[in-house]
């Protein structure tokens, strides 16, 4: 069959499309059809083409096919509805019909471009996509490491997984669903948390990584992060809370006791005599306890913070101070020894150190350590060898005078 120009330069197009299509002129007279239409009538192209579009039309459809296309042509706009096709077997099949007007170079509506999708097949298709999505979610929701739930606004179990059910204490999630209908007083360890949270929920739809205390079955606490969104029904379907539950305990633990940990830690170095001191990688002095302060002359620790460490040396000293601070810094093993120290009031003080870097992993973040004041010690030191000088001098005197008188004796 002889095409017009506008439609014969679709045809390539139309033809490679993966649906039923076909061109009538606007009397409705088939003049074209893809192997797509012949799968969907049963019809062979060329038993079809030449005959009126109506003949595939079954019954008396709601839209008769003359006045749809009379509505086409008359208004120049598309038309879209549901109809059925009596295939060449006698069976009928549901379609969704898009009828569009194909223009001339001057506008003028020559032909109509007739677009089919089979809806019982599309149908099938979208109810074997959500039992394959369903069938997904499913094992994702029954195999996850993560607690997974769903409950009423008012806190009614809807849904759990095995995860959760385990987490809390359960044989089973249709154990947990049955167990648990008021979660407000019968999972929240404060229900006054549970308050809380779900007024920041109503604001912001959706909160993440919320750490709080729940009760197992057997009434242990533990602690979880919570994940939860509201969900808003769909239609008549009423609203929803549901999210993802992690078991935190062990860390929540670890933390406690390292808290534990520092605040031992802490006391020590607040109590003991020795002075405490830490550096950052700048120099300054980042943290000092008490007996640092006594053994510098100092009173807050808000005089020392930020002052660098050169600032509390005996001048001759501070070569030998960066040399030790220098190797520190680059992870060099733990260093001691003594080193004099200037006072706040400027007298001169003694004492002994040990330090070793700070490290984070394998980086070094500074250097911290203790002092031990030696002062009486080389005041002692100074006094011995004072006295020794003395004594020796005095020792010295004498044997000079036995020396000078012997000669005389003789």
């Amino acid at each position: 069959m002889d095409f017009a120009p506008q439609v014969e330069v679709l045809i390539p197009t139309l033809a490679a499309l993966p649906m039923a299509v076909m061109t009538t002129d606007c009397d409705g007279v088939i003049c074209w059809a893809n192997a797509c239409l012949s799968a969907l009538t049963g019809y062979a192209v060329d038993e079809i083409v030449g005959r009126n579009a109506g003949v595939l039309l079954s019954g008396d459809p709601a839209h008769s096919c003359h006045d749809v296309l009379e509505h086409v042509v008359a208004s120049g706009e598309p038309w879209k509805g549901e109809w059925a096709v009596r295939r060449k077997d006698g069976g009928l099949c549901g379609i969704e019909q898009t009828i569009t007007p194909i223009r001339d170079s001057a506008g003028k509506i020559t032909h109509l471009l007739w677009a089919t999708l089979d809806t019982q097949n599309g149908r099938a298709a979208d109810e074997l996509w959500r039992k394959q999505a369903e069938s997904r979610y499913r094992n994702i929701f029954e195999g996850a490491a993560e607690g997974m739930y769903r409950t009423t606004l008012e806190g009614k179990s809807l849904s759990a997984n095995p995860a959760l059910a385990a987490m809390l204490g359960y044989d089973s999630p249709q154990a947990l669903i049955s167990a648990i209908t008021d979660t407000t007083h019968q999972l929240w360890l404060d229900p006054n948390e549970r308050s809380r949270l779900f007024k920041l929920l109503e604001q912001q739809g959706l909160v993440r990584g919320c750490e709080c205390q729940f009760k197992r079955n057997d009434g242990t606490a533990i602690w979880v992060s919570l994940n939860i969104r509201k969900v808003r029904g769909a239609g008549e379907q009423e609203a929803y809370y549901e999210g993802f539950i992690e078991d935190i305990t062990e860390r929540k633990n670890a933390e406690t006791q390292l808290q534990a940990q520092q605040e031992r830690f802490q006391r020590i170095i607040d109590n003991t005599d020795a002075g405490y001191f830490r550096i950052g990688m700048d120099g300054c002095y980042a943290d000092v306890n008490r007996a640092w302060l006594q053994m510098y002359g100092f009173t807050r620790k808000e005089d020392v913070i930020g002052q660098h460490f050169s600032a509390v040396q005996v001048p001759e000293d501070v070569a030998g101070a960066n040399e030790i601070v220098g190797s520190l810094m680059r992870g060099e093993s733990v260093r001691s020894g003594e080193f004099s120290r200037l006072r706040r009031d400027g007298t001169t003080g003694y004492q002994s150190f040990s330090a070793n870097p700070v490290l984070d992993g394998d980086r070094v973040t500074g250097i911290e350590g203790f002092l031990v004041d030696i002062s009486d010690k080389k005041r002692a030191e100074r006094e011995r060898l004072h006295t020794e000088q003395r004594y020796q001098s005095l020792f010295n005197c004498m044997h000079e005078g036995v020396a000078r008188e012997r000669p005389e004796l003789r």
